[in-house]
């Protein structure tokens, strides 16, 4: 055997060892990519809402709305809910929509069996929070109106918004 084919020979040898290593780091590559989406996805999952009461009340004359719900953390990083507000959709006798945004108050119906959800709402990873969103209804303003639904609308700290729709809600007629 000459000393060329020798040479070539040991070239061939280390141009397939380089060709094994490439292919396998490449292979490790992907499957980094593939876990780094993965965190990444999870860390931009979404919070779900869910509605379990509604009930309208009245105190000192003045007309509440509250709303039992709770709010689930999907993702695997912590987020707030920085603000919470009720839309109440309304239409008149003449048939024009009209949409009424109501901000959130510090009250909770009696007998209840939740505490108040605080706003701003941190969330922690994979956490859910459940608790009553109150709202005082603006009953002059709402007096010649047909109320449609009302829509709580939540809007985490990097804007992304979360909304849960009632079209019925209980009502107790007595005074607290």
């Amino acid at each position: 055997m000459s000393l060329e084919l020798k040479i070539s020979l040991l070239s061939a040898l280390a141009a397939l060892a380089s060709a094994y290593w490439a292919w396998s780091s490449s292979r490790t590559a992907k499957r980094a990519l593939r876990l780094a989406e993965k965190d990444a996805d999870s860390k931009e999952e979404k919070i779900t809402p869910y509605l379990i009461n509604s009930v309208k009340w009245f105190k000192e004359g003045r007309s509440f709305i509250s709303f039992a719900c709770s709010y689930t953390n999907g993702a695997s990083v912590p987020t707030t809910l920085s603000k919470i507000d009720l839309i109440v959709y309304t239409f008149d006798l003449a048939g024009r929509g009209q949409e009424i945004l109501v901000s959130s108050t510090r009250k909770e119906p009696n007998d209840s069996e939740f505490s108040l959800l605080p706003v701003p709402l941190n969330l922690e990873p994979r956490a859910t929070a459940s608790g009553w969103l109150t709202f005082e209804l603006p009953v002059a303003t709402l007096e010649n109106l047909i109320i449609d639904r009302y829509e709580i609308s939540a809007t985490s700290w990097s804007g992304d918004r979360t909304s849960l729709e009632s079209y019925l809600v209980m009502t107790e007629q007595h005074e607290n």
